[in-house]
């Protein structure tokens, strides 16, 4: 058989350089839509682990500076009335802007041992205790907000959307729980005994694939989150008032 050295010569056609070229197009378009699923992947489980980490902090945070409410340096002489006059109770909320965003007051004696929620000591001394007031509330900039005594209120967390608080009343001296009630409906302040939050915590990254709307249940409250791409996770605690006498 005999081989034309011209053909041997011709190289790739146009067609087959053009077939070659989307073969490889797809290859990596199919490489790169892998390699962007994967990144998208792991920034959501980074974010999420963020969100769940700083979820974590402001809870333990809110229910250490709840547990103070009615806290006094001395507790054995501490008949509550005698600290905590009604007229400006160890703890009580109001309603802000909106059913999801609450604001918590909480008071409490101190003699100078206990960290403030702005990370501050000094309040008091041995045998002259003061009473320190903490305030918790977020704006409209998603940030959680605590201010003491009054004072300059100082960021402690980022993209808290919504929160909510539940007050426990004991109407029957009883020591127990009667009901769970919104700021507006408690009818006596000093009747409370336990505090119930949920917050709505929203994080820094885009880690959805697509801009989708949330729906939370804060105890009782349908809220829903602006749709957009990030995660949110949503965080409950109830946290009963060991300083809280049982009987006035």
């Amino acid at each position: 058989m005999k081989i034309n050295p011209k053909r041997l010569q011709a190289g790739f056609t146009i067609v087959e350089l053009l077939v070659s070229l989307i073969i490889g197009l797809v290859l990596i378009g199919g490489v790169t839509q892998i390699y962007m699923l994967n990144k998208e992947n792991l920034n959501a489980q980074q974010d999420l682990q963020s969100v769940h980490e700083d979820l974590s902090i402001i809870t333990r945070q809110l229910t250490q500076v709840i547990r103070h409410a009615g806290y006094s340096s001395t507790p054995e002489d501490n008949d509550f009335t005698d600290v905590f006059t009604p007229v400006a109770p160890y703890i009580r909320g109001a309603g802000l802007a909106s059913d999801v965003q609450d604001q918590i007051e909480i008071r409490y004696q101190d003699a100078g041992s206990l960290i403030d929620c702005v990370g501050n000591t000094g309040h008091g001394a041995p045998g002259a205790p003061v009473i320190v007031t903490t305030t918790y509330r977020i704006n409209s900039d998603a940030q959680l907000l605590c201010s003491v005594d009054g004072g300059a209120p100082v960021v402690v967390a980022e993209g808290v959307e919504a929160l909510v608080f539940r007050y426990g009343e004991d109407l029957d001296s009883d020591g127990a729980v009667n009901g769970w009630l919104r700021a507006g409906d408690v009818s006596n302040w000093m009747n409370v005994r336990a505090v119930q939050f949920a917050l709505v915590m929203a994080g820094g990254e885009a880690a959805k694939l697509s801009s989708t709307a949330e729906q939370f249940d804060l105890l009782g409250i349908a809220w829903t989150s602006a749709a957009d791409t990030q995660l949110r996770r949503i965080a409950e605690r109830a946290v009963f008032l060991p300083a809280r006498p049982r009987e006035i």
